[in-house]
């Protein structure tokens, strides 16, 4: 019985580690992988962006970390608005926000 599960477990993860594409989608996707990175202005403008009523400039690389945070939390580990908020430190309307310019 242990080993029916153990194998049905490892279909179901070989599943979910798995992508299937055809020649076509590979070469798309290579060559997406492959080209250079694009510039993002509105991203840009957003880390420059003051914050609070201190005016003050946020810092690029802290800024970055909680924007990589926030999408992990979300596309990772499937997390809702409120969740991440909490987690991130940040208002719900920011991880809208974040989710929505990258």
């Amino acid at each position: 019985m242990l080993d029916t599960a153990l194998s049905a477990a490892r279909e179901v993860l070989a599943e979910r580690n798995h992508i299937g594409l055809n020649t076509e989608q590979w070469e798309a996707f290579m060559e997406a992988h492959d080209a250079p990175l694009r510039s993002h202005p509105r991203m840009k403008r957003m880390l420059n962006e003051p914050t609070g009523s201190s005016g003050l400039k946020r810092s690029p690389t802290n800024r970055l970390r909680k924007i990589r945070e926030v999408l992990r939390l979300r596309h990772e580990c499937q997390r809702s608005h409120r969740q991440i908020a909490a987690s991130c430190d940040i208002s719900p309307a920011s991880v809208g926000e974040y989710l929505k310019r990258a």
